[in-house]
């Protein structure tokens, strides 16, 4: 479920990008650990150009420690959290306000299960996250905070037996509930991302019902207007999985991901919500082997961009797409050392941010994998 990701290379900049055509650059970001590190998903403070991103490092022994990095001009910087466990992974971030944000993800020392980190203003400290009854077990994959005292994670909770579905975790501002969300007949789903339509109680959730095979996984939306949530259909190609979703209007809201073929690779994929239904939006697909991560909408404006990474003569680059409110298009971020990933972006007025991961072209410099981000003015 998770990509190549994380890593960075230390370096100020200044942006380039005009108003015909979006440019990226890379900003420096922190890799703490002398071997692996990964930023999965980034978040902007509402009314702020402060971001925080979400990942994780990796020991060479194979311990896994949660982190978070801070940004409020040209890069990131580590965000101080306290180490709770060996292995453990953050793979969403939200934040409210300056003073309100969380960082969601997994925890498998005995068993899997959620975690969850809270800002209250001056630190990070973990939270208790309750399991939904029956479940041995769950990881969260995104939080959306639509405000300091509604906060919604998502992700997928498992039995004893290893069944499992759809996770929705929700905050009202003094503690966290669990319930578990419809599953598609024959296979088991699993929430990746989940948005609120402007104006509107309705939110959407998507993700991926995964079947006894690869052919038979399906796109999973599901829609709530209160308490109980609802399967929608996908309109998706068979084979299909949604990785982030995003509003702009009650008549427009976007989720990405990507739809496997026959041979197996992997292919770009959006839809959009039009009020009533579902439907696939064509998108570019830069190598024969690709997929999308994260979408973002920046703030007063119909732009979208989504990023992901793409395998391209063997190796794996990170891609960007920009929607200007008639297509998806192409804009490359730029590609350090041999490889690179990118799984998250957020966005303020005239700031774009992508995070991931990039392994550097000269071994033996720092980490071998490091973390990466990535600035457009978009």
């Amino acid at each position: 479920m998770l990509g190549l990701a994380a890593g960075v290379v230390a370096g100020v900049v200044m942006l380039t990008a005009s108003a015909d055509a979006a440019v990226w650059q890379v900003a420096p970001s922190a890799s703490p650990n002398p071997y692996k590190n990964f930023l999965t998903a980034v978040a902007r403070v509402p009314g702020t150009s402060q971001f925080w991103a979400a990942g994780y490092t990796l020991d060479q022994a194979g311990p896994a420690h949660s982190l978070i990095e801070t940004s409020s001009g040209a890069g990131f910087s580590v965000s101080p959290i306290p180490r709770m466990g060996r292995f453990e992974q953050l793979l969403g971030v939200a934040a409210a306000s300056p003073a309100h944000a969380w960082a969601v993800g997994g925890s498998f020392v005995h068993a899997s299960l959620p975690l969850i980190f809270v800002w209250d203003g001056s630190a990070w400290r973990r939270t208790p996250a309750p399991l939904p009854s029956g479940a041995a077990g769950a990881t969260l994959m995104s939080v959306r905070a639509f405000s300091a005292t509604d906060v919604t994670a998502v992700g997928e909770w498992f039995s004893a037996t290893a069944t499992g579905g759809p996770l929705i975790e929700h905050w009202d501002g003094h503690m966290w509930t669990a319930s578990r969300a419809p599953n598609p007949s024959g296979c088991q789903g699993a929430f990746t991302s989940v948005a609120a339509v402007p104006g509107s109680p309705v939110r959407f959730a998507v993700g991926y019902c995964a079947g006894a095979d690869s052919t038979s996984d399906q796109a999973l939306i599901e829609r709530s207007s209160g308490s109980r949530w609802s399967i929608v259909r996908a309109n998706a190609p068979a084979g299909s999985a949604l990785q982030s979703v995003t509003p702009v209007s009650a008549t427009a809201v976007w989720a990405v991901g990507s739809t496997t073929d026959p041979t197996g690779a992997k292919h770009t994929l959006a839809e959009r919500w039009n009020g009533s239904q579902w439907a696939v939006v064509p998108t570019p697909d830069p190598s024969a082997n690709d997929w999308l991560q994260s979408v973002v909408r920046v703030p007063g404006t119909q732009t979208l961009w989504a990023v992901g990474s793409a395998i391209a003569g063997g190796t794996t680059v990170g891609i960007a797409e920009q929607w200007t409110g008639s297509a998806w298009q192409t804009v490359p971020p730029v590609q350090p050392g041999d490889a690179s990933s990118l799984q998250g972006v957020a966005a303020a007025p005239g700031a774009v941010w992508a995070v991931g991961d990039a392994f550097p072209t000269a071994p033996g410099s720092g980490p071998i994998t490091q973390t990466l981000a990535e600035l457009t003015a978009g």
